[in-house]
C-alpha cells in the first residue's frame, strides 16, 4: 500500500500513538513461544474520532534484511496487507487524551480492544 490509507472512512494520519507500537514480537529461530495479553496505552496526537487499530508486519531476517508493510509514502506497495481492528464504535478523542486498548494473541490470531 503507498501513500494514505485506501479506506476514506479512516483518518489520516492517525489519530493515535505515533503510529507504531509493538504488540506482538516473535523470535522465529526459538520454539517456546506461548499465547500471551497485555494492555496498551496510546496517546492521541491530535484530537479525532479512532475508529480501531491498523496492524501491520515487520520481518527482521538479519540484522541488514528487513521487510514491513506498514504505511509508508516512501516504500513501493506490497502484496502483505496490512490488518484493520475496528472498535465496537468509533472513539471521539481530544488532542493528549489516552486510551488503554487491551492486545492478545493466541499464536495463530490476534485481537484488541479498547478499554472503555
Amino acid at each position: 500500500m503507498h501513500g494514505p490509507l485506501p479506506w476514506p472512512a479512516l483518518p489520516w494520519p492517525p489519530v493515535l500513538g505515533d503510529g507504531e507500537v509493538h504488540v506482538v514480537r516473535f523470535d522465529l529461530a526459538r520454539e517456546d513461544h506461548r499465547p500471551a495479553e497485555r494492555q496498551i496505552t496510546l496517546t492521541t496526537r491530535r484530537g479525532g474520532r479512532a475508529v480501531g487499530l491498523l496492524q501491520w508486519l515487520r520481518l527482521e531476517l538479519d540484522d541488514e534484511i528487513r521487510f514491513e508493510n506498514g504505511p509508508s509514502e516512501t516504500v513501493a506497495p506490497s502484496a502483505w496487507r496490512q490488518v484493520l481492528y475496528p472498535f465496537p464504535a468509533p472513539i471521539d478523542l481530544a488532542a493528549g487524551e489516552q486510551l488503554t486498548v487491551r492486545a492478545m494473541h493466541d499464536l495463530a490470531n490476534l485481537a484488541f480492544w479498547p478499554e472503555r
